[in-house]
């Protein structure tokens, strides 16, 4: 909610000012005059029209309007204060004082400049004030010891005390009218019920609000509960933007725990099996028309955006998150270069919806345009304001053809006008594989936004024939139907790679004591299962362990990699070749789902030994005969066996990493990618 507060703000501050209605000049008693003075200071315009876009439009000088109506109908002036909270708790308050917000600015020392963003240093919210106090008070309605949460297995963990910053952000997001309705064990009037929530309240499996179960978070989010962190905040601040998270409403939650206890529970994981969506909620659909331009932030973006693409067109728009260290982001780089071969690469523009992060450019051939449209849509919070703007989008470059490659944006868009857009352009989406949840079930774009999506698709493109099948027997898909799903086999990168020494490649740990060296490298999240890799390296002290990688959708850690002497944490890479292969001994693969692994592509032309574990596409080229495959994904026992018998028999590994090496280059050839592509776009248009 603060960031994007923030990022509202930080657009308003830089509207044109040709734009802003004309303010209505008005005759002001004396007293009001000063008052205005004393405010001025403190008081934030660009604030104060976010919140109160009735203002805006009114064309009355915000300040003025504080001061002479918006406080008696407690409107607030800034971020960091709040008239309703210093009404309720302020003792010091009176009524007849007038304004909260002069008296209480009047109340303070006298500040060493008039910046409104020293504010900070001396005011905070009311609401805070009174939690503190009470914290400090023995007769606090609330433990000041430390708390205890209780976990399924009896441990307990300690629960952090909020601080006020915590405090502030839980009141300015929950319900308490649902808090004291729903709790009348909680006495709202001797502590906030953001100060309660956040000490006994959570602990205790209270919701502060019906639209999140903060047990349903907690049972479905076990990282967040072993760290003994409060779930609201944590979704706040962090799992309200990583898609993998499940939260779900209070009714919701209590209709989801009916059905995994007692005698509907093998029905329903029958159910399951055969149709994911029944573990996963629906969003309805909206069919109201996405050419509506009634608010004033779209007119404005949608103006910059004519600006910015005036007398241009692009017949192909690449729609993606943002351009970070994933296979989905090199895959689009492969794709649009692949459509740079069919038509010119001009009519290419690929545009990042999600992120502004761009932390590999050279995945993009030249002449094929990248737009940072994340940098307008951010701005809006209205999820169908966000939508409006990208079909504009679309409409303004006259696009003809659309190819969706994990873009969260065009997903959303497709789920709401997926109708009217499939009417105008030939949309096509690129799907990798599908997401876990903690518990097992399956979702993410092939199984939530593909069953809502896919009658408006004109094809479906799959990395792996696997996927491509599984799509298929979902769907119903057979005979004509079939030609909807095309499987496109990533391909390898056109160069040679440069494998270096035995011994002297630039970021490889020298061997100690003739110690067998092992690789792996990826992402740092939950899919990639780096707690499997901590476990083989702990098992396996006589081995070293070279390390590649970041967090990317999870906590940015290390997993306790960093408390093992035998493991090497060695950052991120560009190239394949900075690995040093050549003086490496075996590649260890772990993960729990997953499409193609590019790097599984990139290391089998190393000619390194893979051990890799048995999910997604991988065993499309990975077998007895072409390394080491591992099922079940999560058995430590026969990956080290694995790993042993590489290392006992290196001629063994060559063998199969030579007839991996033949196997990808066969399969994955950079020219049979375009030539499959351009039949699949032939087809799907005949």
């Amino acid at each position: 909610m603060a960031n994007r507060i923030l990022k509202a703000l930080s657009f308003k501050k830089n509207r044109p000012k040709s734009d802003e209605p004309s303010r209505k000049p008005v005759s002001l008693p004396p007293e009001i005059l000063r008052e205005i003075e004393i405010v001025r200071p403190f008081f934030d315009e660009d604030f104060y029209f976010y919140k109160n876009p009735d203002v805006q439009a009114a064309g009355v000088d915000p300040l003025t309007h504080f001061c002479v109506h918006g406080w008696l109908e407690d409107r607030d002036p800034c971020a960091l204060f709040s008239c309703q909270c210093y009404k309720d708790y302020a003792q010091a308050y009176r009524e007849a004082f007038g304004n909260p917000f002069v008296h209480y600015i009047s109340c303070l020392k006298p500040l060493e400049t008039n910046e409104s963003e020293h504010l900070e240093d001396v005011v905070e919210d009311p609401a805070i004030a009174a939690a503190k106090a009470l914290a400090k008070n023995a007769d606090a309605p609330y433990p000041t010891d430390p708390l205890y949460l209780t976990k399924a297995d009896g441990t307990l963990l300690p629960v952090k005390t909020p601080d006020e910053h915590a405090i502030a952000l839980a009141h300015a997001n929950m319900d308490e009218t649902y808090y004291r309705k729903t709790y009348p064990d909680f006495d709202g009037e001797k502590v906030p019920a953001a100060a309660h929530y956040l000490t006994i309240g959570w602990v205790e499996g209270k919701n502060p609000s019906a639209q999140f179960s903060t047990r349903f978070y907690l049972d479905n989010n076990t990282d967040v509960l072993e760290q003994g962190v409060n779930p609201f905040l944590h979704y706040l601040r962090h799992g309200s933007t990583e898609r993998w998270r499940r939260s779900s409403d209070v009714a919701m939650a209590e209709v989801t725990a009916r059905f995994k206890k007692g005698p509907l529970a093998d029905a329903f994981r029958e159910a399951v099996a055969i149709e994911p969506m029944v573990a996963l909620p629906r969003d309805d659909r909206a069919i109201t028309s996405p050419l509506s331009y009634s608010e004033h932030s779209l007119r404005t973006i949608s103006k910059a955006l004519r600006t910015r693409f005036m007398g241009r067109t692009f017949r192909n728009i690449v729609l993606l998150p943002h351009v970070r260290m994933s296979g989905a982001a090199r895959v689009a780089g492969c794709f649009a270069s692949a459509l740079a071969e069919i038509w010119p690469a001009g009519d290419t523009l690929v545009v990042m919806t999600d992120g502004d992060m761009m932390e590999h450019p050279e995945w993009f051939p030249p002449g094929v345009e990248l737009f940072d449209f994340s940098q307008f849509v951010n701005q809006i919070a209205t999820p169908n304001v966000r939508f409006q703007m990208m079909v504009d989008l679309l409409h303004g470059v006259e696009a003809e053809r659309l190819f969706n490659v994990n873009s969260r944006l065009f997903w959303d868009t497709l789920r709401v006008y997926g109708r009217q857009i499939s009417q105008e352009f030939f949309v096509a989406s690129y799907l990798f594989t599908w997401d876990e949840t903690p518990e097992g079930f399956r979702g993410g774009y092939p199984i939530q936004w593909l069953r809502d999506c896919v009658d408006v698709l004109d094809l479906i493109v799959c990395d792996t024939a696997s996927l491509a099948e599984d799509v298929r027997t979902r769907f119903g898909f057979a005979g004509e139907s079939a030609k909807t799903v095309v499987t496109l086999r990533t391909p390898l990168a056109r160069n040679d790679l440069s494998l270096g020494g035995d011994e002297d490649v630039d970021g490889v740990e020298p061997r100690r004591d003739g110690r067998p060296r092992i690789l792996w490298a990826g992402r740092f999240d939950r899919q990639k299962r780096v707690d499997l890799l901590h476990e083989i390296a702990t098992r396996c002290p006589q081995w070293d362990f070279q390390v590649y990688g970041k967090a990317v959708l999870d906590a940015d850690e290390t997993f306790g990699l960093d408390k093992l002497d035998n493991v090497f944490l060695k950052g991120t890479y560009t190239a394949i070749d900075e690995l040093g292969a050549a003086a490496l001994d075996a590649y260890l693969y772990t993960s729990q789902w997953d499409g193609m692994p590019t790097i599984i592509l990139d290391i089998a032309q190393t000619g390194l030994p893979i051990v890799a574990a048995d999910v997604g596409g991988i065993g499309e080229v990975i077998t007895d005969e072409t390394g080491w495959l591992i099922a079940p994904h999560d058995d430590v026992d026969v990956f080290i066996a694995a790993l042993q018998a590489v290392i006992d028999n290196p001629a063994e590994g060559q063998r199969r990493a030579a007839a991996l090496k033949a196997r990808v280059v066969t399969l994955f050839d950079p020219d049979q990618y375009v030539t499959d592509l351009r039949t699949a776009l032939e087809t799907a248009n005949a």
